[in-house]
């Protein structure tokens, strides 16, 4: 007697799982596109618009020339102090010092340097509205003096006074022959 094994019927490949798979994938990929092409609903996209910040009341705005030979000033009184080698006085908020001038009593080409008598911040900026001032006097690594060279145009230094306000130079071109810089200075009321 012979034995006779069954064949396996050969199952058919199961088509519909791949329609399935098909339509699964085409309503994914059309609920993505509506997700990310829709438009906003306008109660959620609107954010808050953020109020500017408003500019502080000037505590003091004047026009100064000062001796930049060797020079302190504190410029909420204003006072101005010359011939004290930026040694520290109590009151003074910058010092200023041409190294053409103090030695030679008229400008040359070297800068001139500024340093915060207070240890706070002093910076060179590219205007001198007081948001600029305040991050640059803010930034952490702002040092506590600037070199300003000689431009035909005039520059903008921003500090920290010594009673903790943030303030603007506006220091005009070096005048051929003269010792002294007319600086326009402005200083805020918010303190830093």
């Amino acid at each position: 007697m012979a034995f006779q094994v069954p064949t396996e019927e050969k199952r058919k490949f199961p088509w519909w799982i791949v329609i399935v798979a098909a339509v699964v994938l085409l309503l994914g990929g059309a609920a993505l596109i509506w997700a990310l092409t829709r438009p906003d609903d306008p109660a959620m996209s609107q954010s808050p618009t953020p109020t500017p910040t408003p500019t502080p009341e000037v505590l003091a705005s004047e026009s100064l020339d000062v001796p930049v030979g060797n020079t302190m000033v504190d410029f909420e009184k204003p006072e101005v102090w010359p011939n004290l080698n930026c040694k520290f006085l109590p009151g003074s908020d910058l010092c200023f010092f041409d190294d053409d001038v103090y030695s030679n009593g008229v400008p040359g080409l070297l800068p001139l340097n500024i340093n915060s008598t207070t240890s706070a911040g002093v910076a060179v900026v590219a205007n001198g509205d007081y948001d600029t001032c305040v991050e640059a006097t803010s930034d952490p690594e702002v040092t506590t003096y600037a070199s300003v060279p000689d431009l035909p145009f005039a520059v903008y230094v921003c500090f920290v006074t010594g009673a903790r306000h943030f303030g603007v130079l506006e220091i005009a071109p070096q005048v051929a022959g003269e010792a002294e810089r007319t600086i326009v200075y402005t200083i805020w009321e918010r303190q830093a």
